[in-house]
């Protein structure tokens, strides 16, 4: 931290500032995991590098493995900017669906079972986790995927960064719709507590009268 370390600035006066997801997303009613199918969403702009990354490693190396397991499974990715190499290879790849920029976001990931975040570097908390756990989805993470924000692993997401563990968990919440759904009301809950705006002004609020 520059100001702790270069400006004498003790660490405890420092607070953490954080961009959140879409709010509106609490408003909604929570995602029926148990009566959707098998369906994964992923949601991102897939010109930023982080995101392109992930989805690619995710395809390559966790997909094949899900699908031996839950042959119905299907994937629908969601966002702006794929190139042509990616695009092939998710027109290549059996269960895959890329639907490009989506206008209602919250739609789509009410058809989904659960969300993706395969992201393996980037810095700065992760919007698209934020969303999802807004929606109502259970999430599976790697730890870079919920950097930035105060998660239980099996509580809130169940985060993995290797490809077997991470379609393992996937694989779980799948088969296991009620600690699936469990799991996403934990996950919003969580969000409506700490991660809106009036929850942040309001500890703001708190350190100021408390000075």
């Amino acid at each position: 931290m520059y100001l702790s370390d270069n400006m004498d600035v003790p660490r405890e006066k420092l607070k953490n500032t954080l961009h959140l997801g879409d709010e509106n997303l609490l408003k909604l009613g929570p995602v029926n995991i148990a009566s959707n199918g098998p369906v994964l969403f992923f949601g991102a702009t897939l010109s930023w590098m982080p995101n392109r990354d992930g989805l690619v490693w995710f395809i390559r190396n966790c997909w094949k493995y899900i699908l031996m397991r839950v042959p119905n499974a299907e994937l629908n990715v969601c966002g702006r900017g794929a190139d042509g190499s990616l695009m092939s290879l998710m027109r290549q790849t059996d269960g895959i669906q890329y639907l490009g920029f989506v206008d209602d976001l919250a739609a789509e990931m009410g058809k989904a079972a659960l969300a993706i975040v395969p992201l393996r570097f980037g810095s700065g908390m992760k919007i698209k986790t934020l969303d999802a756990m807004s929606r109502g989805l259970p999430i599976v993470s790697t730890t870079s995927g919920v950097e930035g924000l105060t998660v239980e692993h099996g509580n809130h997401v169940r985060i993995a960064n290797n490809e077997i563990e991470f379609a393992e968990h996937i694989i779980y919440l799948l088969e296991n719709r009620v600690e699936a759904s469990n799991q996403a009301l934990s996950a919003r809950s969580l969000v409506s507590e700490y991660y809106t705006y009036p929850a942040i002004f309001k500890e703001m609020l708190d350190d100021l009268q408390a000075n």
